[in-house]
């Protein structure tokens, strides 16, 4: 989906080499994955209250994982994009409390590098 490339450009590869962040890779991974959320909301979203059907399923899950990665980025997913942003909320409520404990990490990593904390919406 390349959320999780977002968040390895700007958090991991540049802390791991020591080198500033590749703005060239770092663009070119959030345009794909500027791809990739508009087929989530046009194709898997369109009819659908969550990715696959009108329940949650292991779909949503997995998703929603790999889009709260970005925010420890810096980088809103749901910026612009009301229906990702209901999706997710939606997915959200339904594991709490379960999601936030399994986040915990990322909103370290947030705290730790004071972006704001839009990942907790």
């Amino acid at each position: 989906m390349f959320a999780s490339m977002v968040f390895r450009a700007k958090v991991i590869d540049p802390r791991m080499s020591g080198n500033p962040m590749d703005e060239r890779k770092f663009d070119r991974f959030k345009g794909d994955l500027s791809k990739t959320l508009d087929a989530i909301e046009k194709v898997y979203l369109k009819d659908t209250a969550y990715l696959h059907s009108n329940n949650i399923s292991i779909a949503d899950i997995l998703g929603i994982c790999e889009l709260m990665q970005p925010f420890g980025a810096g980088v809103d997913v749901t910026n612009g994009r009301p229906v990702l942003k209901a999706w997710m909320k939606r997915v959200k409520e339904a594991l709490q409390p379960h999601f936030d404990d399994a986040h915990t990490f990322l909103y370290r990593v947030e705290d730790q590098f004071g972006i704001p904390s839009k990942s907790r919406l």
